[in-house]
């Protein structure tokens, strides 16, 4: 199965919290490590060029936790993501990578361990839709 937000649509609708993240390596490695708990699922579009605001309908009154790359790239998708969800998701929260890590996956293959990654995105905060953070 596809670990885009199209081909994870089923466990999109069925989950309360939805964290995204920014490319099918990432969601394989998030689905692998764990997830906070079992109302949560991964997903992504890919990067900013396959975002579309149409996603936004899946999400309206979900939970969404983002974890973008930390590359300009990445800082791109978060925007996006960010301005189609505004007003119709609960919450919106960022869960923001230690310094020097490029993206999730790259975190775990460094050694992070399945309760870093949970304690990352159970730890996330909400984000400020008008001042967005540099990552």
């Amino acid at each position: 199965m596809s670990a885009k937000f199209d081909g994870r649509l089923p466990e999109v609708k069925a989950a309360e919290t939805v964290l995204i993240v920014e490319g099918e390596k990432d969601v394989e490695t998030a689905l692998r490590v764990g997830l906070p708990g079992p109302s949560w699922t991964a997903t992504t579009s890919l990067g900013p060029a396959e975002w579309l605001s149409i996603y936004a309908e899946s999400l309206r009154g979900k939970h969404v936790v983002i974890c973008p790359d930390t590359d300009r790239r990445g800082q791109l998708y978060l925007r996006q993501i960010v301005r189609d969800l505004e007003g119709k998701v609960a919450t919106l929260c960022l869960a923001k990578l230690p310094p020097g890590q490029k993206d999730l996956s790259a975190w775990v293959e460094q050694g992070a361990t399945k309760e870093q990654v949970v304690e990352l995105l159970r730890g996330a905060q909400p984000i400020d839709c008008q001042h967005l953070p540099d990552m």
